[in-house]
């Protein structure tokens, strides 16, 4: 058992760190040509946590993150060229904005059979629309009750690793 509760521990402390390094990246809007497959990349430094409003820049990994959860970030993060021939291949299929497909993208990666049933049933004449993948789930308020429900639950968490792992045996 105390295994597990160091490993539990080890893995919170994973996702705050990687956290603190997200939120410690400066974030800002490059020029279409100075992009990479993960976000940004200006004078050496890259960003990953630019949310770009702009449809030729598409947004970074926060925002893929936030627009249909961790999966497709970090498929993002694992496979950079795919994702980046996937979101290339899109836009010119389709003819769309980056953003547009970097959502689409995201949104398949995510959910697959979800994303092909949403797209049978918008073929069908008064069929419903096809969502839009781009701005889905970026409403700030709803950002924000997330992260603060989010941080409860960590708080809890930790408070439970920080007693079970710092005293696991209680005695009398």
């Amino acid at each position: 058992p105390e295994s597990r509760y160091a490993t539990m521990a080890v893995n919170i402390l994973a996702i705050a760190v990687a956290a603190a390094a997200v939120r410690a990246l400066p974030a800002h809007r490059p020029s279409a040509a100075a992009r990479t497959p993960l976000g940004c990349l200006s004078g050496g430094r890259a960003s990953i946590v630019a949310l770009a409003d702009s449809d030729e820049d598409g947004y970074g990994l926060l925002g893929s993150a936030i627009r249909q959860g961790p999966l497709p970030a970090f498929q993002r993060i694992a496979f950079p060229q795919k994702y980046e021939a996937s979101v290339q291949k899109f836009m010119a299929e389709k003819r769309c904005s980056r953003k547009e497909a970097q959502g689409n993208i995201d949104a398949y990666l995510a959910d697959p059979d979800s994303y092909a049933l949403n797209e049978l049933r918008s073929r069908k004449p008064g069929g419903p629309p096809v969502p839009d993948y781009a701005n889905v789930n970026t409403d700030p308020k709803q950002i924000a009750l997330t992260s603060v429900w989010a941080l409860i639950v960590f708080a809890i968490a930790g408070r439970i690793i920080q007693v079970y792992v710092a005293n696991p045996y209680p005695g009398p």
